[in-house]
């Protein structure tokens, strides 16, 4: 049962018509970066991969560490984290609407967190590793004491 309402609220979560007990694919592109989510949900669980091989850089994707689909302060969506050099990042992709959405990025270091980025995101409906523009999301989420919206 919690598996179907899982299901039930990713296939909300994104809009598709796929069927419910298939894993759900999805690419993302952060607005005005070059930056790609590849979400993988399977039922509750999320994983997946942040690209920057779409990026004009040479710089390798790095898996982000699980997740899940989850409701934090009355928003549904997707949450995600990866360790980038003993930082922890967590991702909040909000429910898109007409596919596009808001990106959350919260910044831990093991005895605070605070909120370092927000955006927009688009459900991508293209070749996912094609090039895009703009700088790497995660080179404006690292920069310290400032919040980028």
């Amino acid at each position: 049962m919690i598996r179907k309402l899982a299901i039930a609220a990713a296939l909300a979560l994104f809009g598709t018509a796929a069927h419910a007990e298939d894993d759900l694919f999805f690419n993302v592109g952060i607005d005005g970066y070059c930056t790609v989510l590849f979400v993988h949900i399977q039922g509750e669980m999320v994983s997946g991969i942040r690209e920057n091989q779409t990026c004009d850089t040479n710089s390798p994707g790095f898996a982000t560490e699980g997740g899940v689909v989850a409701t934090v302060d009355h928003e549904t969506g997707v949450v995600m984290s990866e360790t980038d050099d003993r930082i922890v990042y967590t991702w909040l992709l909000t429910k898109p609407v007409d596919g596009t959405g808001t990106v959350y990025v919260i910044r831990s270091d093991g005895k605070s967190s605070r909120r370092t980025a927000k955006g927009t995101y688009q459900i991508l409906r293209r070749q996912p590793h094609e090039k895009r523009s703009g700088p790497d999301f995660m080179d404006q989420v690292r920069t310290m004491g400032q919040v980028h919206e």
